[in-house]
């Protein structure tokens, strides 16, 4: 099983699309927040909302690269800290 979060976004299209993988068998903690009709539905909220660690570095990461374009290549270090911290509670959630 993999665990992602708003994982019918960009994540699944982008891994077929550069690297031709078909993802199967995913548990969305994004969707799951649906299922359970949580309010707040983002991962940071989740995250806060299950009282896991905060960082205030994720908070600027998060601010500068959240919506930025993940198909550029190569990813600056900071773009892969960023990544690190969105994928490091998925499974505790």
């Amino acid at each position: 099983v993999k665990i992602g979060h708003g994982v019918d976004g960009m994540d699944i299209q982008s891994l077929h699309r550069d690297f031709g993988i078909f993802v199967v068998n995913v548990f969305d903690t994004q969707e799951a927040a649906e299922v359970l009709q949580l309010r707040e539905k983002g991962l940071a909220k989740l995250c806060a909302l299950y009282e896991l660690p905060h960082s205030e570095e994720y908070d600027l990461l998060k601010a500068e690269y959240q919506n930025t374009d993940w198909r550029r290549r190569p990813l600056t270090p900071p773009m892969i800290e960023y990544g690190r911290y969105d994928v490091h509670y998925l499974v505790q959630l």
